[in-house]
């Protein structure tokens, strides 16, 4: 899909379907990337240091749901009475306090992230991928039957800058010289904005 983001250099006035940007994923994916320069070099870039890069996902995993659990607002969601009990806000809140990191719920929801982030950094960038994208964001939105969970968006805003901000930390912690790790940083923060441009896309209707 992405073969063709440097296929052609930007024209004096391009001419953009704006009604197809909010119909066409694959389209408003690409237009998203060559407005903010994402190219086939960023690609080339993350996959090379893509190997050493993914070990350092799980501490940021774990310390992802470490900071789920210091808020009441992100930690509900894990929370699920089981059914049949009546949901009140007091036995809601016991279930949240009693609620473990290790709890079988959240390691699968762990598991399933950093499977999430595997997907995006170690296997070719094809239009799966922006399926992949777009999947993530109608599931935290609730935008169907299959995805029961509705995250408000400043909570995936939220989510989406921590993990920015983590992931600085581990590609400045890799020892790269300076022009790859300039380059890998730049591409990364590209990658994780297009992310949390089709989540914001999902909640248009909703604001």
């Amino acid at each position: 899909m992405l073969e063709t983001i440097d296929d052609a250099q930007l024209s004096e006035l391009e001419t953009i379907d704006e009604a197809r940007l909010e119909k066409d994923v694959y389209y408003h994916f690409r237009y998203v990337a060559r407005f903010i320069d994402f190219e086939a070099e960023d690609l080339r870039t993350l996959q090379e240091v893509a190997p050493r890069l993914i070990e350092r996902f799980e501490p940021i995993v774990e310390e992802i749901y470490e900071r789920f659990r210091a808020f009441d607002a992100t930690w509900r969601h894990f929370s699920v009475p089981s059914t049949g009990c009546p949901i009140t806000m007091a036995s809601q809140r016991r279930h949240m306090e009693g609620l473990a990191v290790d709890h079988g719920t959240v390691l699968f929801r762990r598991h399933k992230l950093l499977k999430y982030f595997r997907f995006i950094l170690v296997r070719p960038f094809d239009h799966h991928t922006v399926r992949h994208f777009d999947q993530m964001a109608r599931k935290h939105r609730g935008a169907s039957a299959s995805a029961p969970m509705r995250i408000p968006l400043v909570q995936m805003n939220a989510f989406m800058a921590f993990i920015a901000d983590r992931v600085t930390v581990a590609l400045l912690d890799l020892g790269l010289d300076r022009e790859q790790e300039c380059a890998t940083l730049r591409a990364i923060q590209k990658l994780l904005w297009l992310q949390t441009d089709l989540i914001t896309r999902h909640y248009q209707a909703a604001l």
